[in-house]
């Protein structure tokens, strides 16, 4: 008996459909209300969902769409363990510690007391901050995140770990967060 395997449908969610500002290869973008109102019966089982809403917090839409497509069976990026790691200070600080060595060497360079990193589904456009991106990731599988960290005594540590929403990626970033998104 042959199983037959389906095509696996990406869904890329957002707060409203005019945030997304690229055409996306294979990928449909729904609109988070949108995705929340539809009929269970009219959604794919087999269905990969990137969920880049404004916020993950408890109750929000984010978090919702999250719950949702766990329910349907989708794939969500993020899903609810990172959802419930991205809100912990506790689960940043502890990630802070498991990746201090790799903080330390990454940041070194950098003379300011504070350092903001963008990570696109898992990556950064510098190469210097690939390694550390790819780590954030690995363990905050959020597709777009901001780390925020800071040197109060000499020593780098994550403060937060945050959703970037769409309408705030930087012009010149937008280029490569849709080769990340197509990739």
């Amino acid at each position: 008996m042959t199983q037959r395997i389906g095509i696996v449908r990406n869904l890329i969610v957002v707060d409203t459909v005019k945030e997304w500002p690229f055409k996306a290869r294979g990928v449909e973008i729904v609109d988070a209300r949108s995705y929340l109102g539809q009929p269970a019966s009219g959604t794919s089982s087999r269905a990969r969902l990137f969920n880049l809403c404004r916020s993950y917090r408890y109750q929000s839409v984010g978090y919702y769409v999250t719950l949702l497509a766990t329910a349907r069976g989708h794939r969500p990026l993020p899903d609810l363990t990172t959802l419930l790691d991205l809100n912990s200070q506790t689960m940043v600080r502890s990630f802070s510690d498991e990746l201090d060595i790799l903080i330390q060497k990454t940041l070194r360079p950098i003379q300011a007391r504070e350092f903001t990193l963008s990570v696109y589904f898992g990556h950064n456009h510098a190469k210097r901050y690939e390694r550390l991106s790819r780590e954030l990731f690995n363990l905050f599988q959020a597709p777009l995140v901001r780390a925020a960290f800071a040197r109060p005594n000499g020593k780098w540590i994550l403060r937060t770990i945050r959703p970037i929403p769409v309408g705030e990626i930087p012009s010149g970033d937008r280029k490569f967060v849709l080769k990340r998104a197509n990739a």
